[in-house]
Order: C-alpha cells, then structure tokens, then sequence
C-alpha cells in the first residue's frame, strides 16, 4: 500500500544541479561540463542522463524551424551517461566534429538564442517507482574557460562533500575560438612541424655525407651540348682524315642551342661512314 500511494515528486527536489555550465579542456578535449548530485543517503537506481539542444534554424533550401531539437551526447556508446550517484559528478559532453556546438566560439555563443534542457531519470530505491527531474541553461548560463571548484576532500580516510562549493567556478585559459578553428590551427601546427622535421632530417642527411660520396655522384645537368659538340667533332676530324671531306658549317647536323639543354642527335648517314 505504501509503494502505490507514495510519489517520487518530492524525491527529485532532492536532485542538485549546477546553476551554470563551463566550456573548458579536459584530456586535451574541449568539453561543456555540469554538475550535479543527490542530497539524500538513499540511492537512485539506473539513473540515466540526457541533454537536448533547442534551437531555431533556417536549412540551406529557407525552411525555418523553429525549436529544433538536436541530440547531445553525453556518452551513451560508452555508458557515461548511466550513473551511480554517490557523490556529486561532472558530467561532460566531448565537443567534437558531430557536436552541434563544434562551430560555436565565446561570441557565437553570445549572439545566438537556443537553450539546453537536462534530464535526469532514475527508479526510486524505496519505492520501485520512476523519477524524473528537469533543468535547463540558456547562452547567458554557459561560462566560457571555467571549471567547477571540487567540492570534495579527504579527511581521515573518508571523503567530505561541502555543498557550498556545489555552484562555485573559477577561470582557466582558453582561446577565444570554436572548437572547429582550434582543430584548424593544431593541425596546421603539425604539418608545420613535420615540414621542419624533414628539413632537418635532409641538413643532417647532406652533412654527414663525405667528400668521397660527394664525387661519386653525377653531375645535375647530365651530359651538355658541350661534350657533344666535343664528342661530334672529334668525330668529324676522324672522317675527314679517312675520307679527305671537309664538311661546311651548313652541313654541320648540329644546331646552335643553349648549353642548358641536351640535345639528342640523330644516326650518321651513311654518307659520313
């Protein structure tokens, strides 16, 4: 009789959350954090979370839709967002390529309207029943580089939770960039460094090649239309000796062009032979 007349509304007044988000680093990952706790000593059971963005749009074909509603992961392939509410939790949300905040920095946050709902849900240990509690946060109650100040000490082999310090934040660095601009520019960091890496690796690579090595490699340019002009002239004196021709520059087959280019000649006649 007790399990049927008694409801979980008063159990979800017992359900803390944080007056504000933060947006700030975590694991080299930019995150949107809460927090949230339970003030009782009895626990939910199966407690689960979910977060929903409203926001107004226009597609790129001019519909508008008003308070679209877009999914916020916060960790349902890896079961982060089931929890065991013991002690009062942060709970992140990795801000990555398929986050609808990817492209939201300090001022595009700023400038847009959309609000984020919390759901909390759980079964009540007492009673078996279901118990759901609700919050929500607007573009104004998102702190941009913060972090929640830890509630939580050890104290003589025992941790102590000081609610005081439930909503309490403080600053931390961060640029004033999306997290799509700040992936740009670290990747634009690492092929700079890789392209100094090979330069590097190519100085060190030259220096330490001998003298000896040196010499042995061939020349850049390959042969030039010197040492062919060389090389037919030689020829041609061979001829004349053994046929008494002295051949005009006209007859000559070899033409007048740049030292930078090679030039390839065609076969003697047999005229020459």
């Amino acid at each position: 009789m007790f399990v049927k007349i008694s409801r979980p509304k008063k159990r979800a007044e017992t359900l803390l959350f944080s007056r504000t988000c933060v947006i700030a680093n975590r694991d080299d990952q930019l995150c949107l954090m809460f927090r949230l706790g339970d003030l009782r000593e009895s626990h939910m059971v199966d407690a689960k979370v979910r977060a929903k963005l409203i926001k107004s749009r226009q597609t790129a074909e001019g519909e508008f839709l008003p308070l679209e509603q877009t999914e916020i992961n916060l960790g349902y392939e890896t079961g982060s967002d089931r929890l065991f509410l013991v002690e009062p939790q942060v709970i992140q949300h990795n801000i990555d390529c398929d986050s609808p905040l990817w492209e939201l920095g300090p001022e595009q946050l700023r400038r847009q309207q959309f609000e984020i709902i919390i759901i909390l849900e759980g079964i009540v240990e007492a009673t078996g029943m279901m118990c759901q509690a609700k919050t929500s946060y607007i573009e104004t109650e998102i702190e941009w580089g913060a972090r929640f100040e830890p509630c939580m000490t050890l104290e003589k082999g025992s941790f102590r939770v000081d609610l005081r310090r439930f909503h309490t934040t403080y600053k931390v660095p961060l640029p004033n960039c999306s997290a799509s601009q700040a992936h740009q520019l670290m990747a634009l960091a690492d092929c700079k460094v890789q392209n100094h890496r090979t330069c590097q690796n190519w100085e060190s690579w030259t220096e330490g090649m001998t003298e000896e090595d040196k010499d042995k490699q061939p020349p850049h340019g390959g042969f030039t239309i010197d040492n062919i002009q060389e090389e037919r002239a030689s020829e041609g004196n061979e001829s004349e000796e053994a046929t008494g021709f002295d051949r005009s520059p006209k007859e000559s087959r070899l033409q007048h062009v740049s030292s930078s280019f090679v030039v390839i000649l065609p076969q003697k006649s047999a005229a020459y032979e």
